[in-house]
Formats: C-alpha cells, structure tokens, sequence
C-alpha cells in the first residue's frame, strides 16, 4: 500500500558480506507505524487497519529466512518501509 497518488517505488539492492548475501528492499510506501514495530513479523498480524492481506507475508518470510540460516531485518526509515533479508552463501 502507498500513500497519496503517488506510483509505488521499489527498490532492490544485494551484495556480498562475508559468508553471507544482504538483499535489502525499500519502498515508498505507508510504513509502519512505531507502534507496530513489535509486532510485524507475528502470525496474522496486518499492519494497515485497510489492508487486504491476511497477516502471514512477513511471518512465512521471516520463518523461511530463519529456516534457512538467515534472518528478516526491518530497518526504520524516515519514509516508506524498509527490510533487509540476510542468507547464508552455498557453494
């Protein structure tokens, strides 16, 4: 979701850091509300009371990544929505 008439901006940036790859997205978005920080990667939780999502993105994304031997970060950002999605490199 995104604010005013503004077109949705995305983006995407990946690098190498040791054993690890950093994928981070960024968008122009609504963000997240400082309250809700806390609660974003649970189970059903929808972070826009408009949302049209079910509240299991973040938690099937973040449970993968963990899985994986990565980790989901959000990072705060003055405006829009921020996440940066760490995996380890397989030869």
């Amino acid at each position: 979701q995104y604010g005013n008439d503004e077109q949705l901006n995305i983006q995407v940036s990946c690098f190498e850091n040791g054993h690890y790859v950093e994928i981070t997205l960024l968008d122009n978005g609504l963000g997240i509300a400082q309250e809700k920080i806390k609660t974003i990667f649970d189970l059903f939780n929808r972070n826009h009371e408009d949302s049209k999502g079910m509240g299991v993105g973040l938690f099937t994304a973040n449970a993968a990544a963990t899985r994986l031997g990565g980790k989901l970060d959000f990072i705060e950002t003055e405006s829009g929505t921020c996440f940066r999605l760490t995996l380890p490199k397989y030869a």
